[in-house]
């Protein structure tokens, strides 16, 4: 099991933030990283309170949840 810095995970949620909103897929295949610890890093950060829609999604298609999110 491969361990990552704590910059380099928020580098990664930064990069699943808005305005990039750039995909887990995406993220895993550009740096190797898998999907799971993608997926995890961001449930981490949106549990600090921290805004991740994420999935590639354009703010139309994002939860209501996650408006309500970036709205606060």
């Amino acid at each position: 099991m491969k361990r990552y810095p704590a910059e380099f995970k928020e580098w990664m949620v930064e990069q699943m933030m808005p305005p990039l909103n750039r995909s887990v897929v995406a993220l895993a295949k550009e740096t190797g990283v898998t999907t799971v610890s993608l997926r995890t890093w961001r449930h981490e950060a949106r549990e600090q309170g921290k805004v991740v829609p994420g999935n590639g999604k354009q703010s139309d298609k994002w939860s209501s949840a996650d408006k309500f999110r970036v709205v606060l």
